[in-house]
This record gives C-alpha cells, structure tokens and sequence, in this order.
C-alpha cells in the first residue's frame, strides 16, 4: 500500500490489516474514543484519503459509494470531519436519526467545543425527526447554541426547510430576535420575521361560509380549514391580529399578507374576521380591508382573491327562524341566507387598495 510507506509495522500499535474499529460501534462513544489511540500512523493516512475520495464522490452526486468510502475512513481513524460529513450527507437524504448519531460522535470527538455549524446542523436534523417526540425542544437548544456562538445567517434561519417545524413557535422568534434585533428601534427585523411566517397559498384563495363558523382557539398553532393558521403573539402589528394566514405577494414596493383577526379581549360570541393588509417594507401599515368576516349576526362577508390581487367580496344576509329583535340570536338557527351585493377590488403597484 503506497501510503503506508516509511511506516514500519513495529511502529503501529495495531496491524494495518486489523481496522481500529467495527462497523457496528461507529456510534459507540467508548470504541470510538478507543479506535483514535490505538490507531496508527498508516491508518490515520488511510482515512484521510478515504476521507478525500469520499468528499469527490459526494460532490459529483455518488452519493451511495461516497458514504461507502467514508465509513470506511471512519472505521481506519475516526475524525471529527468524517461525521461531519456523514452527518451532512445523511440530513440531505433526509435521514435525521442518523445524521444526528454522526453530528453527535463530531461533537463527542471535538470534546464538546462550540461549533456553531455543528449546533445549527443538529437543530436541523431534530427538528425534521418526527420519530423523537422531543425533538423539537432539542433542536430549539441547539439552534441557540449555534446562534450565541456566532452563526448568523439570517437567510438560513427564515427559509431553511429543515426549520419549518420549530419555525413557528415563541422559543424560534426569541431567538431571531435575540440574534439580530438588538440594535433595530424601528422594529425592521420583527416585522422580516413577521411576513416570511406567512405561508405561501396557491391562487384562489377563497373563505367560504363554512371558514367562518368553525370553531378556533387561541393556540400557538392551530389547524385551520385552509390548513395554515400560524400562531403569532411576539410581534403583531395591529393588536387585534393574531394568526398570519397566507403571503399573496412581496414586491419592491410593499407587502401583501392575509391574517385571521379577532378582538383581543372579546366577550359573548365568539366571531371572526380575514383580513388583507399591505405593508411597507419598515412594518408600516400601507392599506386594508376586511376579507370575510361573520361579527354581525344578521350579515356575513366572503372573499375571493386571485394571483393578479383581484379582490371579490361577497355580502350575504342571514335569514333567522325566530325574529332576533324579540327572541335574540341564543338558540336561535339561521334558516338561510340570501345574497345582497357583490364588490371588486385590487391592489395596485403601490399597495393601496382601490375599486
């Protein structure tokens, strides 16, 4: 073996032939750390060249060989670079158990030292392993622990896929705001944060009757209808709105969001309203209009919206069993309800809202 030259076997403390550690123990803290001593010279050279073959093979898209290679420069001497790798390699196959037993062994050999690309890969990997029941709180403490020792790619935090399912929550937006609002007193990085919540809805969007009379709860995340209510208590623009409901359209001039709202403290019967709002992109309010909305018991209100921002709202005027005006609305049922009047609005290049 030419790499083996200048290296006698009475130098090695284990035969070349012999590999330092077993396949089966590659997550074994104890062989591991075995494997590393008792390691020779040759088997340290071995490994990094697997190592080297396995990074070119990975990166010309072999993925399946390249893993090959590179447990076997795991097995020949265990480096911290070679579970990085494997761990990589594994949260893009979308096999985050296994990513998370390599990133773990990386930080085990890397004697637990801050590695903020280490934590941030490790709240990744929790965070898309649905089969860890406590996967989310971990990866919240691995994704502060890579922002406090310095990773600070905002782009990553609000786009990343892998995040989506922490994305959401108070712990997240604490630690955005933690990260990079310190020196914003106009509030810019709240409200980035704020819209990239939005999802991203296909068009129509429409809310029907139905949308409106199904019961909600104020939770951080809720399931909706439309199946994309987001909770939204750490920075709300308008204090009556609360759970962001789609992004229509983001352009150079403002910013287009729909959002279920309600009254904060209402009392009695519960209603609710969408609402279209625009925004400069500084979080100041440019335009608004109420969507669909059901607070008056004796009318509601629909809405339809299409990709050009076309608006179409619908009124509808509830026909009551009993007359309210002497029985009230309490055990009272709609008998029907009779169309009234349609509008049509749109939003135009500067974010007003016009006829």
């Amino acid at each position: 073996m030419s790499c083996g030259e200048g290296t006698s076997a009475q130098q090695s403390s284990l035969p070349i032939t012999d590999l330092p550690l077993s396949e089966q123990n590659i997550y074994n803290y104890f062989r591991v750390k075995k494997a590393r001593k008792i390691a020779s010279e040759t088997h340290k050279a071995v490994s990094k060249k697997k190592l080297k073959e396995s990074i070119s093979l990975i990166n010309t898209r072999k993925q399946q060989v390249g893993i090959d290679t590179l447990l076997r420069s795991i097995l020949y001497y265990p480096t911290i670079e070679a579970y990085f790798r494997m761990g990589n390699i594994r949260l893009e196959l979308e096999q985050p158990e296994d990513a998370i037993n390599a990133y773990k062994m990386a930080n085990f050999i890397n004697d637990n030292k801050p590695n903020k690309y280490l934590f941030y890969n490790l709240a990744c990997a929790y965070a898309m392993d649905d089969s860890d029941l406590d996967g989310k709180r971990r990866a919240i403490n691995y994704l502060r622990q890579a922002t406090r020792n310095g990773y600070t790619k905002k782009d990553s935090l609000l786009t990343d896929k892998r995040l989506k399912n922490i994305r959401y929550s108070y712990e997240f937006n604490k630690i955005y705001l933690e990260t990079f609002d310190k020196d914003d007193s106009r509030g810019g990085e709240r409200f980035e944060l704020f819209i990239e919540l939005f999802p991203k809805r296909s068009f129509p969007i429409e809310i029907e009757p139905e949308d409106l009379d199904k019961r909600f709860s104020k939770k951080r995340r809720l399931h909706d209808p439309l199946n994309l209510l987001i909770g939204r208590e750490e920075y709300i623009p308008d204090e009556e709105h609360y759970i962001a409901v789609a992004m229509l359209k983001k352009t150079a001039n403002f910013v287009a969001v729909m959002y279920l709202a309600y009254p904060a403290n209402w009392t009695g019967r519960a209603y609710r309203n969408y609402e279209i709002s625009t925004y400069t992109h500084e979080g100041k309010t440019i335009d608004k209009i109420i969507f669909a909305d059901n607070s008056n018991p004796d009318k509601y209100l629909c809405g339809r919206i299409d990709k050009e921002l076309n608006i179409t709202l619908s009124t509808y005027l509830n026909v009551w069993e009993k007359n309210p005006d002497e029985h009230g609305y309490r055990d009272n049922k709609i008998d029907y309800s009779e169309f009234m009047y349609e509008e049509k609005f749109r939003i135009n290049e500067k974010g007003k809202i016009t006829q």
